[in-house]
């Protein structure tokens, strides 16, 4: 998931609580049948730059601390758009479905909107994407910087 221009994730309470919110390896075991494998980085074990160390346990309640920390709360909930696609890649829509309705229990509330897969290249390369996309790719030659540099970079 891609964060652009969300006012609200200038605040680190409020990233942190995202991806506390969100229970990975249910997502894997349940959408995905098993076939996947949560991870808390943007590279796999299988790659020299994975970086073990980095854990992000899945913890609701401590994700609705962090936002009454900085003011939210799901009755006061974090509100943006996030954009997704439907069918390009294997349980893309339903994968977002859940995601959100995990953000929603602890004060995070996405409108989800849902395009073809050229709109999103569209919209990416005039950087006019919706505060929030979701999408994923592979990393087929094992260079962190193809990861990296896009999550970065666009």
């Amino acid at each position: 998931i891609f964060f652009n221009d969300i006012e609200a994730m200038l605040d680190k309470n409020v990233r942190q609580a995202a991806v506390m919110a969100v229970d990975k390896k249910l997502l894997v075991d349940r959408l995905l049948r098993g076939y996947g494998q949560p991870i808390d980085t943007l590279e796999t074990p299988e790659y020299a730059s994975y970086d073990a160390s980095i854990k992000v346990e899945h913890n609701p309640e401590k994700a609705k601390e962090l936002l009454a920390a900085s003011g939210y709360s799901p009755e006061k909930p974090v509100k943006f758009t996030i954009q997704t696609t439907k069918g390009f890649k294997p349980k893309d829509y339903e994968m977002i479905q859940a995601i959100v309705g995990m953000w929603r229990k602890v004060g995070i509330e996405a409108t989800i909107e849902v395009y073809e897969i050229a709109k999103h290249y569209e919209l990416r390369a005039a950087d006019k994407l919706a505060p929030s996309a979701f999408y994923n790719w592979g990393n087929a030659i094992g260079d962190p910087t193809t990861s990296t540099g896009f999550a970065m970079y666009g």
